[in-house]
């Protein structure tokens, strides 16, 4: 009996709504926000309500029993993996939502600078989490593409939030144009997967291609296809061009949503695609060795992005790059098709989001009191008040985890990918060599940013643009080092929720 025969895994629309009522919840309050906006209620309220929000929301899905099954009709997948990253995704809008509180780029003090409507932001960014949910638990192939799409266009929109900055702008329409094509190429393979199969769920499609004879040059272009949209989304050779030029111009806290949620909802769609639709048996159909050609593309990834951020002088950029490097080394745990490989890509994102969420709101907390982004301009920084000082503590704590060294968090991420490609045996050690080199390569440019804060005279000529005291943005700040070394030490309950998941799929 097929998947699509068995009544109890597959759900009809009025079944499927118990298990998509966090969703529902996140579109309500969306709707909320807008109705408070329109009573002309205070900025500051609407800001306030919606950490609780998130919260009511991670509440909801805590009460919901985690199983098995396919939502409308076969459309959604809802299991294990889906929840872990629904948990996820709650945990990095409530983030993002505080972040965006510290940042004068997007909290209330923005509205007159930039033009910038705070509620309508929140609005954008609860949405881009409903279309990271959808993205991660797609099951069919159109649902995917229209997933992209809604998250890609709210992307495009709370990149250029700031309507009367030219340079955010700029990357709005890069982004834009660099989106279109990526998301035409992929529906084009998704065309001919389609003509193929004659299905769009990943379990029907998975299924003829490994029991049905194909035409291997049509299948090799259409997998093709479809990894360009794939690679887009997280940032991959040859699709990573929009990258810097978007995380420089965007708003920071946008940037810093950008980096985490939608890459991570690509990394667990790739999983999806990977593993259980173009799985490992697929070789002996195409003749061409998937393992080896997502190895490949995670050395150029990670060896461009570790190369090009070397001659960086905007931290942002550096830091847009350097996220183009993690993407490499995130694809070698898939590229190790195993268990071990995407439990550590799972527990990979965990870390990443937690330096480098932090790492992006020194930039917030500096650029709010300075103006400025340039490394240049953080020369002496630890030496200028004590709680300057204490902010640079803070940044080589991540960025040193970024770089993989212990005891922090970073390491231990790492130390999980590269286990995964060893464990494939000889054949793929060159692949974890490649890992541990740029590793060392990435100590470069991030030790420049340490140099600049510890070592080298302060820049005097830089005015003081806002001496407020931002308790907020440092006590976020805080928690975020804080586990960032927690789980370089005792990472143990993480990885085992993870085990955990991996058993019951």
């Amino acid at each position: 009996m097929s998947w699509e025969d068995n009544e109890q895994m597959l759900l009809g629309n009025i079944q499927s709504i118990y298990y998509f009522v966090p969703e529902l919840l996140l579109s309500f309050f969306i709707f909320i926000i807008l109705f408070m906006d329109l009573l002309k209620i205070d900025q500051k309220v609407i800001y306030a309500l919606a950490p609780l929000f998130l919260l009511i929301t991670f509440m909801v899905q805590t009460n919901l029993d985690i199983r098995s099954v396919y939502l409308f009709e076969g459309i959604l997948r809802y299991d294990a993996l889906g929840v872990y990253f629904k948990y996820f995704t709650y945990i990095v809008l409530f983030v993002v939502v505080l972040i965006s509180l510290s940042s004068n780029e997007t909290n209330t003090k923005a509205t007159t600078t930039f033009g910038f409507l705070p509620a309508e932001y929140l609005m954008l960014t609860f949405g881009l989490g409903i279309g990271m949910i959808l993205l991660a638990t797609s099951n069919n192939m159109l649902m995917t593409y229209l997933a992209i799409e809604f998250l890609s266009l709210l992307s495009y929109i709370a990149t250029g939030f700031k309507f009367k900055n030219k340079k955010s702008n700029e990357a709005s329409l890069k982004y834009v144009i660099y989106g279109g094509v990526a998301s035409g190429i992929m529906i084009y393979g998704i065309s001919f997967l389609y003509g193929m199969t004659g299905s769009l769920f990943y379990n029907s499609i998975g299924s003829f291609l490994t029991n049905q004879p194909t035409y291997n040059v049509t299948l090799f272009v259409s997998i093709l296809f479809i990894y360009a949209g794939l690679g887009y989304k997280i940032a991959t050779i040859p699709m990573h061009m929009w990258c810097p030029d978007v995380y420089e111009g965007a708003p920071t806290p946008v940037t810093a949503l950008l980096s985490v949620g939608p890459k991570a909802a690509g990394f667990i769609l790739a999983l999806r695609l990977f593993y259980e639709v173009f799985s490992v048996n697929f070789q002996d159909i195409t003749h061409i060795n998937w393992p080896l050609f997502i190895a490949i593309i995670s050395v150029f990834t990670m060896t461009l992005g570790n190369l090009v951020a070397i001659h960086q002088t905007n931290l942002k950029r550096l830091l847009a790059y350097s996220s183009i490097a993690h993407a490499g080394y995130v694809l070698m745990g898939i590229a190790s098709i195993s268990i071990l490989g995407q439990q550590s890509v799972l527990f990979y994102l965990v870390v990443y989001m937690l330096m480098n969420f932090g790492a992006f709101l020194v930039v917030i907390l500096i650029s709010n009191r300075y103006g400025v982004e340039e490394i240049e301009d953080y020369r002496g920084l630890a030496w200028k008040t004590p709680y300057l000082g204490f902010i640079a503590v803070l940044m080589t704590i991540f960025l040193l985890s970024l770089t993989g060294l212990p005891p922090f968090a970073g390491f231990i991420g790492k130390f999980y990918l590269f286990s995964a490609v060893i464990e494939k045996g000889p054949s793929y050690y060159w692949l974890a060599l490649a890992g541990v080199i740029n590793s060392v390569i990435s100590l470069y440019y991030y030790a420049r940013i340490i140099k600049a804060m510890f070592l080298e005279e302060a820049r005097t000529e830089i005015a003081l643009v806002d001496g407020d005291t931002q308790v907020l943005g440092t006590a976020i700040l805080s928690v975020l080092a804080f586990f960032t070394l927690l789980f370089g030490i005792y990472w143990g309950p993480v990885f085992e929720v993870i085990t955990t998941i991996f058993a019951s799929l």
